[in-house]
Parts: structure tokens; C-alpha cells; sequence
């Protein structure tokens, strides 16, 4: 396998694993919300939501920068990575 491919694929494991980790802390922070009615859990609900959000952009610019060996431009480069586009 290419080697550039194992880095990849290295990198974006990685990336899943904080994924994973992000979504259980929002599902903990939540059941905490719910048990005790104290509105300071949503916001480490939303912080653990914002950081597998970036975790799967992330996700997604390595394979921007990767496999199709560019990487969106401009000031909405977000909304273009996320729409898959090829015109970037």
C-alpha cells in the first residue's frame, strides 16, 4: 500500500477516535443535563458536538489533500469540503 495512503488512513483513525470520544462526553454531559436540570451541562454538550463536528472536517480535508490533491480555497472553503464539490 501507498505509503501516503497509511498516513491517511492513520490519521484519519485518529481522528475517529476523538470523534468517538467527543460524542460519548455529549452523551454524558446530556444524561447530566437530564439528571440534574443544570443548563452549564448543555454547554459541554454543544463544545463536545462542535469538536466531532471538527473532527469529521478534519476528516474530510485529508482526504481533500490526499487523494484528490487539493484543497478548497477562499472564504467558504468549509461549505465547499462539505459539499463534496470538485470545483474547488
Amino acid at each position: 500500500m501507498n505509503e501516503r495512503f497509511i498516513y491517511l488512513s492513520n490519521r484519519m483513525i485518529d481522528e475517529l477516535n476523538k470523534i468517538d470520544l467527543a460524542t460519548q462526553r455529549a452523551f454524558n454531559a446530556w444524561q447530566d443535563f437530564h439528571n440534574s436540570g443544570n443548563e452549564f451541562f448543555l454547554d459541554s454538550v454543544a463544545l463536545s458536538l462542535q469538536g466531532a463536528y471538527n473532527g469529521l472536517e478534519a476528516i474530510f480535508d485529508l482526504i481533500a489533500r490526499e487523494v484528490d490533491e487539493v484543497r478548497p480555497q477562499g472564504n467558504n472553503w468549509h461549505q465547499v469540503l462539505l459539499a463534496c464539490s470538485n470545483s474547488y
